[in-house]
């Protein structure tokens, strides 16, 4: 009798912390969403023209009232959302609503303070941390032009660029004009790119614009830009 009591009490906590773990790991993915989706939007709206979208988006103004604050959002879904927020207070500190005021209007410092959030609530559930964001060059165009494609790119201040050889390499990236503390010659590419799906990288800290080339096709117009904000 005392043993199966014994069993029972167990087998009630581990239901219960398992329940806890339970809606903690729900309301911490529900809000990853939320910030994803938020960061999503704000790039829709500040770096639409940057990435060559036809479409026009409007940002509400930042520091707005919002009619729905992120935590109502989530008890709206279901019960179990609400009811696993109210067992878990630590979650309603992770607001993208707040992490945007403090933010400021720019695209680059509103997705930077979304992507420190989405960390922290990832952190919260043992996810993997979130990729930073960067961007793609082609070296050669899928038709087989000498050109980098994107030819201009816009991202923010600790970006990584990668660009992969893609038609008749090889290809080198070669910096011509750069911000202030850059180092052109030191920063380039040391050697070629030959392979089809071989990539280089290069982080790029410092705002300004970049200018860059490919040393064999430059007199066939192979030249790019980055603008860092």
């Amino acid at each position: 009798m005392h043993s199966n009591g014994l069993e029972c009490a167990i087998g009630d906590q581990n239901t219960y912390q398992g329940t806890q773990y339970g809606k903690r790991g729900i309301v911490v993915a529900a809000l990853v969403g939320m910030l994803v989706g938020a960061l999503c939007l704000a790039g829709a709206s500040s770096l639409g023209p940057a990435v060559n979208s036809t479409r026009k988006f409007a940002a509400a103004p930042v520091g707005a009232p919002s009619r729905t604050s992120a935590s109502q959002a989530l008890r709206s879904v279901s019960p179990i959302l609400s009811d696993a927020l109210d067992t878990n207070p630590e979650a309603l500190k992770l607001d993208p609503e707040a992490a945007l005021d403090k933010a400021g209007a720019d695209f680059c410092s509103r997705r930077n303070a979304l992507g420190r959030a989405a960390a922290a609530a990832a952190a919260m559930i043992g996810a993997p941390a979130l990729v930073s964001a960067g961007a793609t060059v082609k070296m050669g165009t899928d038709s087989g032009a000498l050109a980098f494609e994107p030819k201009d790119i816009t991202v923010c201040a600790g970006d990584t660029v990668t660009w992969t050889m893609n038609k008749n390499g090889p290809h080198n990236v070669l910096f011509s004009e750069a911000p202030d503390g850059f180092e052109t010659d030191d920063e380039s590419m040391e050697g070629y790119l030959s392979e089809v799906g071989s990539t280089w990288s290069k982080k790029l800290d410092i705002a300004g614009t970049y200018d860059y080339l490919c040393q064999p096709h430059k007199s066939g117009g192979m030249v790019g830009s980055i603008t860092v904000n």
